[in-house]
Order: C-alpha cells, then structure tokens, then sequence
C-alpha cells in the first residue's frame, strides 16, 4: 500500500493567533499578518474575498476560507474571539512511513522510527516516507548520525530506490497557478477535455490576421486560435558539478498573441518568479533554490498536512529534509532561468518584455518566425451581463492522470534514479508533462458582473470554468461584432458555495500596453 500523496494547498483554521498569514492580490504579497490584524484590515476594505492567503508562501487558498473572516451581509454576526488556548503537551506528530518486506506500514511517529532504527528493525537502506515529501528514501538519508559510516549511494542502489517510487505527477515544484502554488492548488478539479489541437487545419492554412470568430467547428478559425494561444513554461537548467544536467519545472500558465511579431500577453503571477530568478546573481539564483527547495519539501506538517507553525507563528522545518537539501549545495554548478512557450507539441523561447506593478499583467515576447494568427483587444472595460464568452488555456499539466496507463506512464517518465533528480527534476523539463498537457482547451461561459475595485480598478466575474494553468489566458467574446476578440486575462479562481472565476478587462491596461510596455500595432476594436 502507497502512503497518501502530498497534500493540496488549504487554508489551516485560524485560532487566535495562532498562525500568521501572508496575503496576496495581483501577484503583491504583503504580511504576515495575525487573524486579528486581517479582520481589522477587512473592516478598513484592504482585505476582501479577492485576495489569496498563505502561512508559507508556497501554498496559498482563497481568503474566503477564513472562517468567520466574510460574515454574510443578511445579518450574520461577526466572528465571536476564540478564548485564549490552554498550553497543551504537543503530541508527536505520526506522519513516518516504513518499508518492511512488501509492505508499507505507518503512519507512525519519529520517535517510532528511531527506536526501529535502534533495534535493528529499520537498517541503512530501508525505504522511509514522511509526510510533505514528494518520494521514498533510504534511512539514512534522513538520520545520517545513526549509521556508522553510510555507504556512498552507488546508481545500482538508486536505481532499486527508484523501483520502489510513485509518482502521481512531476517533481517540478513550481509557479503560480490561478493563485496557487504547486499544484498544490487550491480547489484544483478536472477541466473538460479539448477538441483535438492541431497546429493547422486539414487544408494546411492558417488565416492571417486577426481572430474574428470562436466557431471551432470551422478547422481554419481552430487553428488560428491555437496558433495565437500558447502554453508558457518556466524551468531551471541545472547543471552539477558531476556533470549531470537537469530541468526542473518551476511552473506554466497561459499566453495569447496580440501581435504578428509575436507579442503576448499573459498574468504577473506567472513569470513572477521567473522574473526573481532572471535578475538574481548566479550565487543569488543558488540560494533562491535551495531556498525554494526547503520551503516545499522541510515544512513539518500535522496528520491533516497544514503547514506546523512555532512559537513566532512562522513555518517550522524539519532538520532532516534541510539536511538532506544542504548535502547537494556543494554540487550545484550553475542554475540557468528559462522561459518558452508552447504551441502543440513545438516550443519556442521567450523574453520578458514587461511587468505592470499595477495588474497581474506581463508582456512577452516569443521567437516564432511562422507566428500567423493573432488577437485583437477589446476597448470597453465594461460589457453587458449574460454576454457570451468563452476562455482558453492549459490546465492540462495540473490535472491528475485519468487512466491507468496515462498513470504509468507519467510514473515511468518521472521515476528518480539519484538525489539530484529527486530534488531538480529529470534531464528534460517535459518528462513530468503528460500528452493532454498540451491541448488548447476551450471553456464556454457568460458574463455574470462587472465590477470596479477601489482604485478604479475593473474584474469581471464569469461562468467560464478556469483551473490552474488557464493564468494569464484570454476570456474571449463569442458573438457579435466582437466575436474573436479578448475582452480580459483570466486571473482568479475563488471557491465558495460555488467556484467563482474571475478576469481582468485588458482596456484598462491600454496606456500600459502602448506607452510604457511599448507593444506596437496593437489592434483595438
């Protein structure tokens, strides 16, 4: 029996003040704050349902799962304080599992563990699993000190770890999906499957020009939208000092062309950390990952896989995993930012042109010598309700295999044979990638609201189901004159009663766009 897979990102309850959270909206982060600050801070309009919150910075859940935080306006009364909590002995949590002949036996605590090292019934090389790891290790791995004189790893060794491995996706910790972290996701489901993606139609061509329909029936109109909407993908070269290469996968959205050079236009939140990594020195880029690293695989976790936080509320680690993190610093030799765009099957590399510090919105631009098709921009920031839209994206890498085989194969393709795979993914970033991940997939929907922030800034919520890597793709009007044209960025994913998604109106970006990212021949209708 496998052990239960790493936990999605939720909320943990809030106590007093027993956590503090980190805040974010549009790609800014600001805190941490306690529960008491953000219930001030609500009551002042600076934290409302829009915003993401998280106790580590890794994983982050809608703030509406605050419980209390958003009483109903019908006349809920406001959150009641929690008494001051009793000083408890803290119970150790069982979150150790074991190999012991052909099966696999816990959850258990450490303590537990260390006595079965002591005994003799947990030796060097038996294969221990804890809570908040994506894979199995060998014991001394974890409790270096209780083995006299460890034995090197040798690839025989490893490659019998990696039989034992499930892996039910990659070993890429990364990126910002629809406001979440690491697929980790929020509320993650399945979106509905896409028609078949071609690079082009039947007949070969691809109209020139601007998109002026969503009839996906019509084989040219098919593949002029997936020749305008591409798949962005963030990834680090790594190279060790041994000579190994590897590409570990820090995270994907979705982009749409606005222009024929290749210009595009995708959320903040997905090239933010891109953008962090890009501008770092090269000892500046090794810490980040390492850092990275640590805050995603060392944060102790309770039996319901919420982030444990000490006495200062922040996130404790667990020294063995930072242990085991800190043995590969040594080996790193260089770490290189890369980012590309996928159309299909094809990638192509990509430059970050812009960055607004106003909306989740940043410009690319991608080398595509055979770029065709792209899409116009609507300049109206408001639209009428129930007008008909429809979103595009990739939320293919964030879904769970369906089958049995695709389960395997991802498995296969991803199975560890060293350290260094474990902890920097395989030698080709797309071996955590399954087939579907690259369809174009087209969701239906209506406007439901237009709304204005305070700021003046406009979101508009629809019916059109997004999922974590639909960030940064186009909410496109289905009929009418402004049929084919992008009215907004999908950003949001909010789970409440019922999942409300929301999108920013690329209009108010305009200025932006032209004056300061100085994208050219921008068309506006």
């Amino acid at each position: 029996m496998s052990p239960p897979s790493p936990p999605s990102s939720r909320a943990p309850s809030p106590g007093a003040d027993q956590f503090r959270y980190f805040i974010r909206l549009r790609g800014q982060v600001k805190g941490p704050f306690s529960v008491d600050q953000l219930t001030r801070m609500a009551g002042r309009g600076q934290f409302s349902k829009l915003h993401q919150i998280s106790i580590d910075q890794a994983q982050w859940s809608p703030a509406t799962e605050l419980p209390g935080m958003f009483p109903d306006k019908r006349g809920a009364a406001p959150p009641v304080p929690e008494p001051e909590p009793v000083a408890v002995a803290p119970v150790a949590a069982k979150e150790w599992y074991y190999n012991s002949g052909d099966s696999k036996i816990g959850p258990v605590d450490e303590a537990f563990i260390k006595n079965l090292i002591v005994s003799g019934k947990v030796e060097a090389d038996t294969l221990l699993w804890k809570t908040g790891l994506p894979n199995w290790l060998e014991a001394r791995q974890f409790f270096p000190n209780a083995f006299a004189s460890p034995p090197r790893m040798t690839a025989g060794k490893w490659a019998a770890l990696a039989a034992a491995v499930f892996l039910t996706a990659g070993i890429g910790v990364g990126g910002y999906l629809l406001y979440t972290r690491n697929r980790p996701a929020s509320a993650v489901e399945s979106a509905s499957h896409a028609p078949e993606s071609p690079s082009t139609p039947s007949d070969g061509s691809i109209p020139k020009g601007s998109i002026h329909s969503t009839n996906l029936a019509d084989a040219a109109v098919n593949a002029a939208i997936n020749d305008a909407t591409g798949m962005v993908v963030f990834y680090l070269e790594i190279d060790l000092t041994t000579g190994e290469h590897h590409e570990l996968g820090r995270g994907h959205g979705t982009c749409f062309v606005v222009t024929p050079e290749g210009h595009a236009l995708t959320n903040k939140h997905v090239i933010d950390e891109y953008e962090k990594f890009e501008n770092a020195t090269d000892e500046g880029r090794v810490r980040r990952l390492l850092t990275s690293l640590k805050e995603v695989y060392a944060v102790k976790r309770d039996g319901t896989g919420r982030p444990v936080a000490d006495k200062d509320g922040r996130p404790e680690l667990d020294p063995d995993v930072i242990a085991l993190i800190d043995q590969v610093e040594t080996r790193i030799g260089h770490v290189e930012p890369v980012l590309v765009v996928y159309f299909g099957s094809q990638h192509y590399p990509a430059d970050l042109l812009y960055s607004s510090t106003r909306f989740d919105m940043a410009a690319i631009r991608i080398d595509r010598p055979d770029q065709t098709a792209h899409f116009a921009l609507s300049g109206q920031s408001k639209a009428a309700k129930l007008s008909e839209v429809v979103a595009f994206g990739y939320p293919g890498v964030s879904q769970r295999a369906v089958t049995d085989e695709e389960r395997a194969v991802v498995a296969a393709k991803s199975k560890p044979e060293s350290l260094g795979e474990l902890l920097f993914g395989k030698e080709s970033h797309r071996d955590s990638f399954k087939a579907s991940a690259f369809e174009l997939t087209p969701t239906p929907g209506q406007i439901s609201v237009v709304q204005q922030e305070t700021g003046g800034i406009y979101n508009v919520q629809h019916t059109a189901p997004i999922r974590p890597g639909n960030s940064g793709g186009p909410l496109v009007f289905r009929e009418g004159e402004q049929a084919g044209v992008v009215y907004g960025i999908n950003t949001l994913y909010l789970k409440e009663d019922s999942p409300v998604y929301v999108a920013f109106p690329v209009a108010q970006m305009r200025e932006e766009l032209e004056n300061e990212a100085k994208i050219p021949a921008l068309q506006w209708r």
